[in-house]
C-alpha cells in the first residue's frame, strides 16, 4: 500500500493573515449585492427637510436633478426649473417662521416616503401642526421628483 504524504497545515500568523483577508473579501462581496443600508433613506429625508427648513432655495436645488419636478396642492401641477424656485421663494416668504419635522421614514434607493409634521406653515393663522407626506423618486443620485401631500384647506 502507497502512503500518501500527511499534509501539515501551515500554523501562525501567514494563516490567520489569509482567514482575515478571506472574511473581509466575503464581507466586501456580500456587501456590493445588498441594497442600500437603512440609514440612505433616513438621510434623503433629512437632507430634503433640513432644506426646506433653510428656507434658502441654495439648500434645496443641489438635492435635485435638473429636469426635476415638485407637486403639492398649492401649485396644482408640477412645478420645473425656475418655477421651484420661485414658489419655494413666495412659499418662504409668506411663511417665515415655518417649520418641519420628519416622523417615519420609508423607502429604498429609487423611492422614498416621508411623513412629516410642520409648525407656523399659514402664517400665523393656522394653530396645529400641519401634518402631509412628501413622496421622492430617485434619478439616480438626485431627486426626480417630490410630491407633498397634505389637507391644504388645514394649512390657512
Amino acid at each position: 500500500m502507497k502512503q500518501e504524504p500527511q499534509r501539515h497545515e501551515e500554523e501562525g500568523p501567514g494563516r490567520s493573515l489569509r482567514v482575515w483577508i478571506c472574511i473581509g473579501l466575503l464581507c466586501m462581496a456580500i456587501g456590493c449585492g445588498s441594497p442600500h443600508p437603512p440609514e440612505q433613506p433616513a438621510r434623503w429625508a433629512n437632507a430634503w427637510i433640513e432644506s426646506l427648513n433653510s428656507h434658502r432655495i441654495q439648500q434645496v436645488t443641489p438635492l435635485l436633478d435638473p429636469a426635476a419636478t415638485y407637486q403639492d396642492p398649492l401649485t396644482g401641477k408640477p412645478l420645473s426649473g425656475q418655477a421651484i424656485t420661485f414658489f419655494f421663494v413666495s412659499l418662504w416668504n409668506a411663511t417665515p417662521a415655518s417649520h418641519y419635522e420628519v416622523r417615519r421614514v420609508s423607502g429604498n434607493s429609487e423611492f422614498l416616503a416621508v411623513e412629516w409634521s410642520a409648525t407656523d406653515v399659514g402664517g400665523g393663522t393656522a394653530t396645529k401642526p400641519l401634518e402631509g407626506v412628501f413622496l421622492i423618486h430617485f434619478n439616480g443620485e438626485r431627486i426626480a421628483s417630490v410630491r407633498g401631500y397634505y389637507n391644504a384647506v388645514a394649512r390657512f
